[in-house]
């Protein structure tokens, strides 16, 4: 399965019937296929981090019928740290503050 996360930022997953859910650095949600092993289907731009956590859930109507709706909840996040640049200077954190 491909995943794109070259850190060690922990990314989970999520099993759903012959379904794989990932989320991973790159914004994205990927689904695949566990018995075939291949992407199924992928979920571009939710968010502006980095998806790194992942769950689906179905839960019955209120409508009173047998349907079941689907939600997807995700949570996202990346750390982030002062660059090399940054330690030279008098406030080695001035490229974070610029971000908030």
């Amino acid at each position: 399965y491909e995943l794109d996360n070259d850190t060690n930022q922990r990314i989970e997953f999520h099993l759903h019937g012959d379904q794989l859910w990932t989320g991973g650095r790159d914004k994205c949600v990927r689904v695949y296929d566990k018995r075939k092993h291949i992407l199924i289907s992928k979920l571009d731009n939710l968010c502006n981090e980095s998806v790194n956590g992942i769950s689906l859930a179905s839960l019955p109507s209120t409508h009173g019928t047998d349907d079941r709706t689907q939600f997807l909840a995700i949570s996202t996040g990346t750390r982030h740290f002062p660059s090399d640049e940054d330690w030279e200077k008098d406030n080695p954190y001035a490229s974070l503050q610029s971000k908030l």
